[in-house]
């Protein structure tokens, strides 16, 4: 499996044409280092948490997505990841090739019992170019979402991240977070990627924790929890 998404990152990034904010005070980043000179999102940094974790606010913006259910993260990934690559090389009602950008998001809700499904919304966000208009996609399980501005919590790592290290991640930034008192919406999660396989060194990775309006009274996405998500 592992294989697998590899040869479709190395797709994307030969489709691709061919930077790390550290501030105390809100201050809007347009390309920080870690996108490596494709569109990503703009988002505000609004405080440094820690060393590696940080509350960001994120502009509304559109991506491209889509739903997998019913397997396990790395899996949903790879055919995400397969069905998007499609898109943006074509498959849409304009026949347009579209950039590649950063980072591949991946929305996790995690089963609520033994007889439900994760579920799994893979995004690659649309380029700058096309976000007021973007070609809509010819396949069915695929769709432009709107995202509303978001206000996350985010954890950075580096290395070569699996499903599991980033469960185990979220897991360890959900704990912290409500240790701290600090709200959150606790029923889901996102990965972030942002580097494909023919980046060796500095790889970047994120989970994001949506902030919350007040402190959160249920079940975090404790490790329990987030296990459902690759076991």
């Amino acid at each position: 499996m592992k294989q697998t998404v590899c040869l479709l990152l190395l797709c994307a990034a030969s489709a691709a044409s061919a930077a790390r904010p550290a501030s105390h005070t809100p201050a809007v980043v347009e390309s920080p280092w870690f996108c490596h000179d494709l569109d990503c999102p703009t988002f505000t940094l609004v405080k440094n948490i820690t060393d590696d974790v940080q509350l960001r606010q994120y502009a509304a913006g559109k991506w491209a997505s889509t739903v997998v259910t019913g397997v396990k993260y790395d899996k949903a990934v790879a055919t995400g990841f397969w069905r998007l690559f499609k898109y943006i090389s074509g498959n849409n009602e304009q026949e347009q090739k579209v950039e590649m950008t950063a980072p591949v998001t991946v929305r996790v809700t995690p089963s609520q019992g033994p007889f439900c499904e994760d579920n799994f919304t893979i995004s690659f966000f649309v380029p700058f170019d096309f976000q007021s208009k973007p070609p809509q996609p010819s396949a069915e399980e695929v769709y432009i979402e709107s995202r509303p501005a978001l206000e996350v919590y985010v954890a950075s790592f580096s290395g070569w991240a699996t499903g599991s290290k980033y469960v185990a991640r979220a897991a360890e930034l959900t704990e912290m977070l409500e240790d701290a008192g600090h709200p959150i919406e606790a029923d889901h999660f996102y990965t972030a990627g942002y580097d494909s396989p023919f980046r060796l060194l500095n790889r970047h990775n994120e989970v994001w924790i949506l902030a919350g309006q007040q402190p959160s009274k249920q079940q975090g996405i404790g490790r329990e929890a987030a296990a459902v998500a690759v076991a």
